[in-house]
């Protein structure tokens, strides 16, 4: 496999200069603590294919069925764990819950202002037998267990756009839109607050709608939050306290600051960008079992991919996927991870696009037709039901 060497360059809070101060910080404030900062500097021009092979050992298909009495409208975030599969309906702020199977077991729905009631769901975790919802216009956190049951709800005085509970604190991410202070990122730990990262304050009121929110790799017991509105992504210990951060450089296809603040979020960016090809933000930085997957959209041109090794120091540019398992030819957009791994999720239209696209016409060996587990029984099981409002799960097995 072809890698680059990936040049990182250090910054502390704290340096031999600044090294008075940080006595006094470290004496009346216990001075922050330091981290790193990485910036990788990416070459999107030197790429190369790879085999599914070469990262993944098998593929499964899961086929969500929404019942005609529940819709889902408008899916957001997705989790798929060992307790099922939960997906955010942002339009009617439901959250749907599925086994692991893909069975529709229970909706928790938006159903008023009241106590153990949300109003809007803005970001969800699942935790060891509970969810917990974050309705961040009415100010709360309900709790709830695993088949829809109201436990308790507290108040919170922000409005964050994602919420993670660690073992030690809540974080929680203001994006460009700061509450306390001037910080991007705030932990609390119960009346404690801790501003964690400052946002910067050319892009004050510039906001993506972020459908990961933060990422909890399992295996690391690290927490991963990418920045939509630069190539940052923040690295957490299982305390929820900042370990590092890692920053990507794409050289000229970096999305100027200057112009970033001009266009804001007018639609005239996206011409700008799609002149240049150049990266507006990261799609998704995944925490693999042995490795990182960032996939980075250049717009107008196809999707990439940056396999980088567990230390940070290599990587390789994918240009494309070739499927050597089933050849399914199916968008690759990872949009989640489990146990290291990758979850991708897509509606079912679009799924049985694919697949006949993949197929159509063509003669398939009855060994590889009739695999049990394979795309083209699971295609034969749901096909009448892929023309109605249901969904795909996908799961990629990384190989250890």
């Amino acid at each position: 496999m072809k890698y680059h060497f990936i040049q990182v360059y250090f910054l502390k809070n704290c340096n031999m200069k600044t090294n008075f101060f940080c006595i006094i910080l470290f004496v009346f404030l216990s001075c922050t603590k330091e981290f790193d900062k990485e910036k990788i500097s990416i070459n999107l021009n030197d790429t190369k294919e790879l085999k599914y092979s070469d990262i993944f050992e098998s593929f499964e298909y899961i086929f969500l069925q929404i019942p005609d009495s529940v819709p889902l409208i408008n899916p957001s975030k997705l989790t798929a764990n060992e307790f099922g599969v939960f997906v955010q309906d942002r339009e009617p702020n439901n959250l749907l819950i599925f086994n692991s199977s893909g069975k529709f077991e229970k909706i928790i729905k938006s159903s008023g202002p009241g106590p153990g009631e949300f109003l809007n769901l803005e970001d969800f975790q699942i935790l060891q037998g509970e969810i917990l919802i974050l309705d961040n216009n009415l100010k709360k956190l309900i709790k709830f267990d695993l088949l829809g049951a109201f436990k308790e709800e507290n108040k919170i005085e922000f409005h964050p756009y994602n919420i993670h509970q660690s073992s030690n604190q809540l974080l929680m991410y203001f994006a460009n839109r700061p509450e306390y202070e001037n910080f991007s990122i705030v932990g609390k730990n119960r009346n404690d607050l801790l501003g964690m990262k400052k946002v910067q304050e050319e892009f004050i009121g510039i906001n993506y709608s972020s459908t990961s929110g933060f990422i909890k790799d399992d295996l690391s017991k690290k927490i991963f939050l990418k920045l939509d509105t630069s190539y940052e992504v923040v690295v957490f210990d299982e305390t929820g306290n900042i370990e590092n951060e890692i920053e990507f450089d794409f050289g000229r296809y970096n999305f100027p600051n200057q112009k970033r603040m001009e266009f804001g979020l007018s639609p005239e960016r996206y011409t700008y960008l799609r002149e240049n090809n150049m990266v507006e933000n990261l799609f998704s930085f995944l925490p693999l079992k042995n490795n990182f997957l960032a996939t980075i959209v250049q717009i107008g041109l196809k999707t990439k991919y940056i396999l980088l090794d567990e230390d940070l120091k290599r990587y390789t540019v994918i240009s494309k996927f070739i499927n050597d398992f089933d050849h399914f030819e199916g968008d690759f957009s990872p949009i989640s991870q489990f146990n290291g791994n990758i979850i991708l999720f897509k509606d079912s239209r679009s799924f049985q696009k694919e697949y006949l696209k993949s197929f159509g016409g063509k003669s398939i060996s009855s060994n590889i037709f009739n695999k049990p587990d394979g795309i083209h029984q699971f295609y034969k099981i749901n096909e009448h039901d892929f023309q109605n409002d249901n969904f795909v799960v996908i799961k990629a097995i990384v190989r250890e």
